[in-house]
């Protein structure tokens, strides 16, 4: 699975981006859109790409947009294409997770956001402390 580039369609926004599979034989099917609903509840830029966690399901995090025009989204998507949008930053709780998230230990999921503070919501994000 990994993140793709759709810009080959005039439908498509400049930052929009897909979920696709790929076989080995080079056979793609595009699993997801980004971007394609009106006030892009589902966010933008999925930047960070991919994990598949212990459930199966993959997760990721896009760096822009969510409703409200949010500041990037925490994604499930499932195999066959089914997106849940998990959480929206919202400049408060965090801005533009750019690094792919991990699952530790105790099932959560953690990772990192370039602007503002951390939260806790069944995805955990955490925030290291500022370099000296």
């Amino acid at each position: 699975m990994a993140i793709g580039d759709p810009h080959s369609s005039p439908a498509h926004h400049e930052y929009c981006r897909t979920i696709f599979k790929i076989t080995p034989s080079g056979t793609l099917t595009t699993l997801y859109n980004f971007w394609m609903q009106a006030g892009c509840p589902d966010g933008e830029t999925p930047y960070a790409g991919l994990m598949q966690a212990t459930d199966g399901n993959l997760y990721g995090a896009t760096q822009f947009r969510g409703a409200n025009y949010g500041n990037g989204t925490i994604f499930r998507c499932t195999l066959d294409g089914t997106l849940t949008t998990l959480h929206i930053f919202e400049e408060t709780d965090g801005s533009e997770p750019l690094a792919p998230l991990m699952q530790a230990t105790d099932g959560n999921f953690y990772g990192t956001t370039i602007m503002a503070e951390s939260i806790a919501a069944k995805v955990a994000v955490a925030r290291s402390s500022p370099c000296p």
